[in-house]
């Protein structure tokens, strides 16, 4: 399966379980940057060795670059977001 089938899955734990495996990465992230070991990734097929320096560089991008779309918030449609993506899954999928 892909990130997108798994995400459209209709059981509600396949369709988590992308979100749930999101976050087990983040947190092997976290550990390997606090005990300053490697991780390793599957990246095309080929074992991928990645060291706490470069995940930390990763972390310090990430973290500068929250809030960079600020400026493209549109405060007027924010009531119109509530319930957006669950209007448009269902019309998409309930046809």
């Amino acid at each position: 399966m892909s990130r997108i089938d798994i995400a459209n899955a209709k059981h509600p734990d396949l369709a988590t379980s992308l979100i749930a495996m999101r976050r087990s990465a983040k947190s092997a992230r976290e550990r390997a940057i606090a005990t300053n070991t490697a991780i390793v990734v599957v990246r095309d097929g080929e074992l991928v060795r990645i060291p706490a320096a470069t995940l930390r560089e990763a972390g310090d991008a990430e973290a500068n670059s929250r809030g960079a779309l600020k400026q493209y918030v549109a405060p007027e449609l924010i009531n119109e977001e509530q319930g957006a993506w669950e209007a448009a899954a269902s019309e998409k999928h309930e046809r």
